[in-house]
């Protein structure tokens, strides 16, 4: 893959990590649970860090975290697409994240792999495993709070 095309992807990743931000940050204006607009400020900012590396990433500054390695729970792999409303309720609110989650950390596996070898692909990968551990936390969560309720 060209080096343009692959700018052209990183470019793609950062106005995701943006969309995600603002659209955790739209929702939280309409939700009135406590507990879920503080996950949805939490989700909101890791989102706006995750392009603020992007960005770095991009500038060639510094090689960017290093990739560890994270165990996927899974959970969301069996659940279906989740659309948010103004009546969302946590439940719903943590299974669209999830959701969300689970494409980014895909996306970023999907561009590490394009990466032959060193700091490009392992930030690449590092990145995946970000949104892989925000997807356990989110999948945790649901099944503290909401599962086990059911």
């Amino acid at each position: 893959m060209s080096n343009k095309k692959l700018e052209r992807l990183i470019d793609f990743a950062i106005a995701e990590e943006r969309k995600s931000a603002a659209l955790y940050l739209e929702v939280l204006r309409r939700i009135k649970d406590k507990g879920t607009r503080t996950m949805l400020k939490d989700m909101a900012a890791m989102e706006k860090a995750h392009e603020l590396k992007l960005k770095e990433f991009k500038s060639g500054k510094g090689p960017g975290p290093v990739p560890e390695k994270v165990p996927n729970l899974q959970l969301a792999e069996y659940m279906v697409d989740n659309k948010l409303t103004d009546n969302a309720l946590v439940q719903d609110v943590i299974l669209f994240a999830i959701q969300c989650e689970k494409k980014a950390h895909q996306m970023y596996s999907d561009i590490s792999k394009i990466y032959g070898s060193g700091e490009k692909k392992e930030f690449m990968a590092a990145l995946a495993n970000e949104e892989l551990k925000h997807k356990n936390s989110l999948e945790r969560a649901y099944d503290d709070n909401i599962f086990q309720e059911n």
